[in-house]
């Protein structure tokens, strides 16, 4: 995915930012334009600073009043004053509307995620893509925010600087310009390097952390079979390639901060140099001077802030390729059906992964029966369950149709959320449900020790209760004792009377109850 994003990077421009920043931001627009003044009274607070500092100056080398010095340096401690209370002020805001923002955007994409086709699904590396999605949402949300601050701080700073130097002399003025064109230069040249060696270290943190978590998941697997040394080496070679990719893009990244110091310090004294001539034959105050001085450094920090966009530009455009690679194409939203009487694959193919799991499948469930859907391991049960319900876009040979509608004309998440309910085989999806940040850690606790049994009739109880059309049991009795299944047995066959319900089953009993046994084969 790497070198693909990569061939992209030139073509990456500052609009395709913008679907983020209405989605991490429009809903906050007023909180945003409270920071915004912010900004700009905490800009012009540090601007005033150096003009009234200089007055000082002044003031005290030409020995007036002590009342004018006292006025003059109560004016320095109330835009102080004003400062530091509109800092606080920006800096709260500034926290609660980047994390705001940065869950917007993983909202957005975990919904994205979760309505993709099982054919994409199944491609994910869960852990991998997690980590990628918060770490990106983080960068994109808050650069949206940093950009607005430095741009309205710089402006403003720029602003006051560039005047205050044009009125003292036009060479201070005409030198200050030459060194930001200078700046801008150094951006140019450090522009691709800090994109390509951002993007990869970004990869390989994504590869290395959901190496971890995979570890960490498999971790009984690893005890039973004694490799830990194994999975040890497998960490180790991750992290070897995120390392290498870490001092590269630190090396980038250094490289790109000593230019900027070098033209600070550069441009700092032959300011300072001009401004020393002047004072020396009389054309500049020592107040002046003390302000020019300042200035200067207010003007270097507003440019390197905005110099230092550079590496954040190219840190969030790599964030928003990796966002903008994993956009899913969701299939159109077709018609709503309203109620299933029969299903009919006709002619049906479909592989999966390189495997035929069906070749001319012709089958009919209709109401009023109980079907068995039997087969081997492999032979695509659990499959023909998530193609019934429309769970898979890509291209299979022949047709599923619902009371003769074919299923490319059909709304399929309308589909699956009124009218079929399905019970997976492994309910843990339920125990996540049950078990949020809303229930009591006594509640939690329970949910936690629930058997497999207890939590597949909690599973069962939930498939049970929603009121559709098609019924669908991935291997329904396999965790129940006998009183249940035949509890559960009973139920399945009051239900077939007006619905059609399907049973994917080892289970032999299930089977002889079952009006019609639909077996698969490694590739019927």
């Amino acid at each position: 995915m790497i070198s693909s994003i990569r061939s992209d990077a030139d073509s990456t421009a500052l609009f395709d930012y913008l679907p983020y920043f209405r989605l991490g931001f429009s809903s906050q627009l007023l909180l945003v334009i409270v920071f915004a003044l912010c900004l700009i009274i905490s800009g012009m607070m540090a601007s005033i600073s150096p003009l009234l500092t200089s007055a000082l100056v002044d003031n005290i080398s030409k020995k007036t009043s002590y009342d004018t010095i006292m006025i003059s340096s109560a004016l320095i401690g109330f835009a102080a004053l004003i400062d530091i209370v509109v800092s606080y002020l920006s800096t709260l805001l500034s926290m609660r509307i980047t994390t705001v923002a940065a869950y917007s955007i993983v909202r957005s994409k975990i919904d994205e995620l979760v309505r993709m086709p099982f054919e994409l699904y199944f491609e994910q590396e869960s852990a991998e893509k997690t980590q990628q999605i918060c770490s990106d949402a983080n960068t994109v949300a808050s650069f949206g925010l940093s950009m607005l601050q430095t741009v309205l701080l710089a402006v403003v700073q720029l602003g006051i600087s560039f005047i205050f130097l044009y009125g003292c002399s036009v060479a201070l003025f005409w030198v200050s310009v030459t060194f930001c064109i200078l700046y801008a230069i150094a951006y140019a040249l450090f522009r691709k390097p800090l994109f390509v060696s951002g993007l990869t270290f970004k990869e390989e943190q994504s590869l290395y952390f959901g190496k971890v978590e995979s570890v960490l998941a498999h971790q009984r697997f690893l005890y039973v079979n004694v490799l830990f040394e194994r999975a040890l080496k497998s960490i180790d070679s991750f992290f070897s390639s995120l390392l290498h990719a870490g001092v590269a893009y630190q090396s980038v990244v250094s490289r790109f901060q000593a230019t900027d110091s070098f033209a600070a310090a550069a441009s700092q004294v032959t300011i300072l140099l001009i401004s020393a001539f002047y004072v020396m034959h009389g054309s500049m105050s020592v107040g002046q001077l003390v302000a020019v001085s300042s200035y200067m450094a207010l003007m270097l920090s507003a440019v390197r802030s905005i110099y230092g966009i550079g590496s954040s530009v190219q840190d969030c455009f790599s964030s928003i390729s990796r966002l903008n690679a994993s956009k899913m194409s969701l299939a159109a939203a077709g018609e709503e059906l309203m109620e299933i009487d029969y299903i009919e694959l006709r002619n049906f193919g479909f592989t999966l992964n390189g495997k035929c799991l069906y070749s001319n499948l012709n089958i009919r469930f209709e109401k009023g029966k109980l079907y068995a859907l039997v087969g081997i391991n492999g032979s695509g049960k659990t499959t023909l369950a998530y193609l019934l319900m429309g769970c898979f876009n890509s291209d299979y040979v022949g047709t599923i149709s619902y009371n003769g509608k074919a299923q490319e004309e059909i709304n399929c998440e309308l589909l699956r959320q009124k009218l079929v309910s399905f019970a997976e085989q492994t309910p843990i999806s339920v125990k996540d449900f049950l078990c949020d940040r809303n229930f009591s850690s006594i509640e939690r606790k329970r949910c936690g020790g629930m058997s497999p049994g207890e939590l597949e009739q909690l599973e069962i109880r939930r498939v049970l209760e929603k009121k559709a059309d098609v019924y669908l049991f991935d291997e329904p009795t396999a965790s129940l004792d006998i009183a249940h299944k035949e509890a559960l047995i009973k139920a399945m066959k009051e239900m077939r009377k007006h619905k059609i319900v399907i049973a994917i089953t080892h289970d032999m009993d299930l089977i002889a109850a079952s009006d019609e046994v639909v077996e698969l084969g490694e590739s019927d």
